[in-house]
């Protein structure tokens, strides 16, 4: 990430948000099962949530039966993710993956899905991207869920990514790229990146 350090890319900013109560898309029915039919999720798999927030997805994928971490820079939305998913096996840690290094459980070769929903727009993307390839088994997953910035109201603070950026991501470092769409309208879309070149 370069320039300007924008406030909504900060952990300060998102600890506020979370508590003053902020919630974002809940994670439904509708998106699991496009989710499970997109991606063939196998229960053996290992997986990481980067940018958690309040680890709704998390806890999906560990229901899924995945062994699953959420990470997340802001100190509060992991704690929130902590309380609410106490009686499952998800985990949670504060990590931003932006300013510092790596964490030491994720190894080349070592995941099977790579998740970011509604997050990637606040990460370096380059970055994460190259990381992941690395990160992942040679059949792994990258799924990303972001909202298309051109059908955001222009006064959203969370606009998610433009259109071409969402048409151009992992082209050439992926075996197969698929994309749909959460809503009717295509709003919010998916894009499934498998097997890391």
């Amino acid at each position: 990430m370069t320039g300007i350090l924008h406030e909504n890319r900060t952990p300060e900013y998102w600890d506020h948000q979370y508590r003053q109560g902020a919630t974002w898309r809940p994670v439904d029915e509708r998106e699991q099962i496009l989710f499970r039919t997109h991606t063939d999720p196998d229960p053996v798999w290992r997986a990481v949530d980067i940018g958690c927030g309040l680890g709704e997805m998390t806890q999906a994928l560990w229901w899924m039966g995945m062994q699953v971490q959420g990470y997340d820079f802001s100190k509060v939305a992991v704690s929130v993710a902590r309380n609410s998913a106490w009686h499952t096996g998800a985990t949670f840690e504060v990590h931003d993956f932006d300013t510092e290094s790596n964490p030491p459980e994720v190894t080349p070769g070592s995941l099977d899905l790579v998740v970011c929903r509604l997050s990637l727009e606040f990460l370096d993307r380059e970055r994460l991207l190259a990381d992941a390839r690395r990160w992942l088994a040679p059949e792994g997953i990258v799924h990303i869920t972001t909202s298309v910035a051109e059908k955001e109201p222009a006064t959203s603070r969370h606009r998610g990514l433009p259109e071409s950026v969402v048409h151009d991501m992992g082209r050439g470092a992926f075996r197969s790229r698929t994309r749909y769409d959460l809503d009717d309208d295509g709003t919010v879309t998916c894009l499934v990146l498998r097997g890391p070149m």
